[in-house]
């Protein structure tokens, strides 16, 4: 499956969950639904996009 095409399949469960399915979930789905989808491309369509803190908590 090509990343543009498992991008959309990604976005496509992440909304018919609305939105609260994070990117084990989303794997799981998308292996369920028969889609061979490796474990390294799991990740959310918004992780990209998430800035994350730096320093400690």
């Amino acid at each position: 499956m090509r990343d543009t095409e498992l991008r959309e399949q990604i976005t496509k469960v992440c909304e018919a969950n609305y939105r609260v399915y994070g990117a084990r979930k989303i794997w799981c789905e998308l292996n369920r639904q028969g889609h061979a989808v490796a474990r390294s491309h799991r990740r959310t369509p918004d992780a990209r996009t998430r800035h994350h803190r730096s320093g400690p908590r």
